[in-house]
């Protein structure tokens, strides 16, 4: 039986998370950012139980837009480096804990200045998207 989670299965998720060994953190399961949580739930030994799992979890992706012929490089990156913590502190007053970039693979340098400038780390998960489909 597919249904929502509730408080009362929370240590169920944190066991079912710690049973796969995963190495991230596990959100609130119960936080404001979860937009949907549910569970698929069996009876193991005559007791209803929480064999899978989703949460969604709102993450914010980011998108930079620049005119790559105003004034110098150096004068884009001080004005990025405003808009940067600008942003950060935006995002930070509404509790937002992450945030994603995709960088395309033809500006690899740009990946690289994100690193040492802004102190982005590359994710080494294996990154994949779907479109929600809606229903009707």
């Amino acid at each position: 039986m597919i249904r929502d989670l509730g408080i009362f299965d929370v240590t169920r998720l944190k066991e079912l998370h710690g049973l796969g060994k995963w190495q991230y953190e596990l959100p609130n399961p119960m936080g404001s950012e979860i937009l949907a949580r549910r569970g698929y739930e069996t009876d193991i030994n005559g007791k209803p139980t929480i064999v899978q799992a989703i949460l969604a979890r709102r993450t914010v992706e980011l998108y930079m837009l620049s005119d790559p012929i105003w004034e110098t490089p150096k004068w884009r990156l001080e004005v990025l480096k405003k808009l940067h913590s600008d942003v950060e502190q935006q995002l930070a007053a509404q509790g937002v804990e992450d945030v994603f970039v995709w960088v395309p693979p033809q500006v690899d340098n740009f990946r690289k200045r994100l690193e040492r400038t802004f102190g982005w780390a590359p994710v080494p998960w294996f990154c994949m998207t779907t479109f929600v489909k809606k229903a009707g």
